[in-house]
Order: structure tokens, then sequence, then C-alpha cells
């Protein structure tokens, strides 16, 4: 009977440690490291239920695509919205680099449009060169 026992036991130290690879695994930012996660433990063959975490990869993947997705769109609008949605839907994943990618279009969008206000060429050719040379993809459907 106390082989029995320990084999219970061992089963049980398994699972809680694997609930607590999944909980920690759900703190990192970004969908890999838990699908990583989910994968390693299910082949190990140890018996959690992973429906909470399958569901938050999936969740976070598919945000991950709205971010991707929106930052291959010219301008900087699309990518504003999904930053602006992602945030009010607490998502975990990698904001920054976003972020940064938004950042730089509004920037180069602003200073499109400033030049595009100013008198003359250079101010326009200036924003041209450093818009092509940046490879940044803007937007100026407004002109």
């Amino acid at each position: 009977a106390l082989l029995s026992l320990e084999k219970f036991k061992h089963e049980q130290n398994q699972r809680s440690w694997a609930e607590g690879e999944l909980k920690r695994a759900m703190t990192a930012i970004g969908a890999t490291r838990l699908r990583e996660t989910i994968q390693r433990l299910k082949a190990i063959g140890i018996k959690v239920d992973y429906n909470v975490f399958d569901e938050e990869q999936k969740n976070r993947k598919a945000w991950e695509q709205r971010l991707m997705d929106a930052s291959e769109v010219e301008g900087s609008e699309q990518l504003q919205k999904e930053l602006h949605d992602a945030d009010l839907a607490q998502v975990q994943v990698d904001l920054a680099t976003s972020q940064q990618e938004c950042s730089k279009r509004e920037r180069m969008e602003d200073n499109l449009r400033k030049a595009w206000d100013s008198i003359g060429s250079s101010a326009l050719r200036s924003a041209l060169q450093l818009a092509t040379k940046e490879k940044i993809k803007v937007s100026m459907g407004d002109f």
C-alpha cells in the first residue's frame, strides 16, 4: 500500500510542478514561451487542464498577428488602433516594438506634413529623402 501512495504522491508533485511552469509561462510576454511550455508538458504526458493555457496562447498569437498585419499597412493609423485595442484588452504581448514603429511613422508623417506646408522644394526634398532612406511605411492620404 505504501508503494502505491508514493506513486500518487509522485504524480501529484509532477502535476503541481507542471501547473507552476504553465503559470510562470503565462507571466511572460507573448505567445512563444507559453506555446513551448504547453508543447513540452504535453509531450511528457503530464495530466493538467491545458484548456485555459491553450486559449490564452491562441489569444496572444492572434494579437501578435493583428499587430504584425497593422505594421504592414502604410501609415500610423491602423497600428495606433491595434495598439490601443491591445492595451484595452490587457493582452500580454510585446507592444514596445509596435509602439516604436508607430512613433517613427508618426514623426515621419509630421515631418512630411511640415515639409508639405513649407515654401519651396528643399524641405520637401529633404523629408522625402529621409522617408525613403529610413524605409518607414508612411501614409500621406490627406494630401
